[in-house]
């Protein structure tokens, strides 16, 4: 797709992966690495990859998850006010 100068920048292409269908974008880069792996600045071709957006499935919180979560800002909230208690002693 990259070096066929027949299609032009713009053009796009799929291509089907386990379980999803990717599309492939022919555009325009300012920059590439040569086989060295250096920067090389220009206007190349190039294709960039698109995933689809995955779909986002919400669980319920369990009650293991809402005493987990709870004791996370228990435990922020001490770290919290013992940290501004030592500052204020050191400080003093």
């Amino acid at each position: 797709m990259i070096g066929d100068q027949a299609l032009p920048l713009g053009s796009t292409s799929s291509y089907p992966l386990p379980g999803v269908v990717t599309l492939i974008r022919l555009e325009p880069h300012t920059w590439r690495r040569n086989v060295d792996g250096q920067l090389e600045q220009g206007c190349f071709r190039s294709a960039s990859v698109y995933l689809p957006e995955a779909e986002r499935v919400e669980a319920p919180e369990s009650p293991t998850s809402k005493l987990i979560n709870r004791l996370t800002i228990a435990s922020l909230a001490v770290g919290i006010v013992a940290t501004f208690v030592s500052l204020r002693k050191g400080g003093a």
